[in-house]
């Protein structure tokens, strides 16, 4: 199951949840929206029972008030190339189109592309029908006939139902080699290019008119190939970092005391995640000391609150104790660089204490921990 987004934004509330399932894995992440978050994974007996569990999770989501949107594209686009095969010899205005500065606007023409690994999804609903815009991202293409292009490209649907979105999600599934009719309706140049600037373009749309199926195209399949290959690096301490294709980040799993931990390096650079691990190295060294200053603060400033939400079947009492008990340790350690410094989140979660929510604990390595989130 791909990727699937949900947010709720109510007053002053502003949370995200998503959840994906890989075989008997389901791997849920939740937080605030603009953060991280945190990630827990859990294995069922079965494929099957995986997949029940994540359909009555997003169910009782639902019910909550979330609302499903589109999973944000990061993948970074490549460096584009024109494909060498060979090609139909009556396809001549379709090689003209080389970059997505060549698509002609508002021309129907037959794409084959294919799917960010991070699949598709439903944009914000909006308007007084309240139905959805689809979007797709797509990491390569070509015009029928025409070269392949390593540029970043976005096809929607605006104003579709609840049916018709999901219908849609099943056509334009993560990976896919997909064939289409669409015309180029916005094109808005960027201030830089880059996953950012979508390669030099702010903003390049194309709007569905007809899906013609799936494509054996051997020029996408094989950039599929590229693509799916695992790209990793094993550290002594950290063992081994992976990156995730569907999220865009470079992950791995310690262990402290017969607990996983995840670990998350917010970038799609190997040469930044190197220099992340380096870094964190000595506040995992001292992560005793370390994790008795994340249990401190989070005390410090949560502790009166939870007393106001706190329930007990038997009454008993929420002691610092007791809050320290079900806290625990961090469940999840995510670092980035900001200016070549390094920040990191430490992520807690407690049922009893939290809800579903859980908290953040923002900290750099040169100021230690700074607030609670």
């Amino acid at each position: 199951m791909p990727t699937r987004r949900f947010e709720f934004t109510k007053g002053k509330a502003a949370k995200f949840w998503q959840i994906n399932q890989r075989g008997r894995r389901t791997t849920v992440r939740f937080g605030r929206i603009g953060a991280n978050g945190q990630t827990i994974n859990k294995d069922y007996a079965s494929s099957d029972a995986a997949k029940k569990a994540a359909e009555a999770l997003i169910a009782e989501k639902t019910r909550k008030g979330y609302r499903e949107v589109a999973h944000p594209p990061k993948t970074k686009p490549p460096k584009r190339t024109v494909s060498k095969s060979s090609r139909p010899k009556d396809s001549s205005a379709a090689q003209n189109i080389t970059s997505v500065a060549s698509i002609p606007k508002n021309e129907t023409l037959t794409f084959i592309a294919l799917v960010d690994p991070s699949g598709s999804g439903g944009g914000a609903k909006s308007g007084r029908e309240k139905l959805w815009t689809f979007t797709a991202s797509l990491v390569a293409w070509k015009v029928e006939g025409g070269p392949l292009i390593r540029e970043n490209l976005l096809v929607a649907v605006p104003k579709v139902d609840d049916q018709k979105l999901s219908r849609l999600r099943r056509q334009f599934r993560g990976w896919m080699v997909v064939r289409f009719k669409a015309q180029l309706v916005e094109r808005r140049r960027g201030g830089r290019g880059g996953p950012g600037g979508w390669g030099g373009w702010k903003v390049i749309r194309l709007e569905l008119t007809r899906f013609l199926g799936e494509s054996r195209d051997s020029d996408l399949l094989a950039v599929k190939a590229e693509l799916s290959q695992p790209v990793e690096f094993h550290d002594r301490v950290f063992g081994r970092v992976r990156y995730d294709q569907e999220v865009c980040h470079f992950d791995g799993i310690v262990s402290h005391r017969g607990q996983e931990i995840g670990l998350w390096f917010d970038t799609e650079s190997m040469e930044e995640a190197k220099t992340m691990v380096t870094l964190a190295k000595p506040l995992w060294r001292a992560r005793v000391k370390w994790f008795k200053e994340f249990r401190s603060l989070v005390l410090e400033k949560m502790y009166d609150q939870c007393q106001e939400w706190w329930y007990s079947e038997d009454d008993e009492p929420l002691t610092t104790k007791k809050f320290l008990q079900l806290l625990g340790d961090p469940c999840l350690l995510t670092f980035h660089l900001d200016d070549g410094e390094l920040v990191y989140t430490m992520g807690g979660w407690s049922e009893r204490l939290f809800g579903d929510h859980g908290i953040d604990v923002r900290g750099t390595l040169k100021d230690g921990l700074i607030d609670v989130d």
